[in-house]
């Protein structure tokens, strides 16, 4: 048996492999379809999305065998990664010096055929393979390399969406975190603090607010900034905050002047 030889650029195709966080996840369906579409069109009873790291080869999806993972030294899809370009095809394991000896050929699960087209990602690493197996000698055609291929190119499809959408999932944890964080130190600052929408509604206030006019959250949420501004500001409010959205610079609010508050019992101050 020849032990496959280690892709030069292992460090970064483990790397790689690693982001995608699939190793020892529970079956998924989409997987699932991909291995039960290649045993049908290659004609074989075994088929299987391995991905290999350092010490295995483990599955992603297997079709009509029970094994999750074998020993890397063992694997055929550990010799198939090392051409990324080429679908890796074994016609008979038995006669082939890699392969005649291997304990995958010589013992369940018999390994006889093999063809495996490897998983490559945009840098041209490769994670694993989408391979089939049979227990007996045969030949793929032209169109049965291809759909392998094809499929091939599906599995890195469903592994980068899996990814992607992961990376959603904890962007979103992390905005809520930090959301949370925010809200807190705005409730406990000493100065009354709140926050408008480009229509001037209110959207956040602190119990610093609260306390300074008289209004419940409630009745602040949603309503207008102006509510709390005197009647005869309000006019020339609108016009001040709509042409700060319309060019928004920092600047001392209040210098120079005297501002008005209108509490909800309706007294300035």
């Amino acid at each position: 048996m020849i032990k496959p030889a280690i892709p030069n650029n292992e460090k970064q195709r483990v790397e790689a492999l690693l982001q995608y966080e699939i190793l020892d996840t529970l079956p998924e369906q989409s997987f699932d379809d991909l291995t039960r579409i290649a045993a049908e069109i290659c004609g074989v009873p075994i088929s299987l999305v391995s991905l290999v790291d350092p010490n295995r080869q483990w599955f992603k999806s297997h079709h009509g065998i029970d094994a999750t993972e074998t020993p890397r030294d063992l694997a055929f899809c550990a010799h198939a990664i090392n051409d990324p370009a080429e679908v890796l095809i074994v016609n008979d394991a038995s006669k082939d010096n890699r392969f005649f000896d291997n304990p995958l050929v010589t013992n369940d699960p018999n390994v006889v055929f093999y063809a495996g087209a490897p998983l490559v990602d945009s840098n041209g690493l490769a994670m694993g393979t989408i391979c089939v197996i049979d227990h007996k000698p045969r030949q793929l055609n032209e169109g049965q390399v291809d759909a392998l291929k094809a499929l091939a190119r599906q599995v890195m499809h469903q592994m980068e969406y899996r990814r992607d959408l992961k990376q959603i999932e904890k962007a979103k944890e992390e905005t809520q975190r930090t959301s949370e964080q925010f809200q807190t130190i705005i409730e406990s600052a000493p100065s009354g603090m709140l926050k408008v929408n480009e229509q001037g509604h209110i959207v956040m206030a602190n119990k610093q607010i609260d306390q300074l006019f008289g209004y419940s959250r409630d009745e602040l949420m949603g309503s207008s900034i102006e509510m709390l501004i005197p009647d005869r500001y309000r006019t020339s409010h609108k016009g001040k905050r709509k042409d700060f959205l319309k060019n928004p610079e920092k600047r001392s609010m209040g210098t120079g002047r005297e501002l008005f508050g209108l509490k909800k019992d309706g007294s300035e101050f």
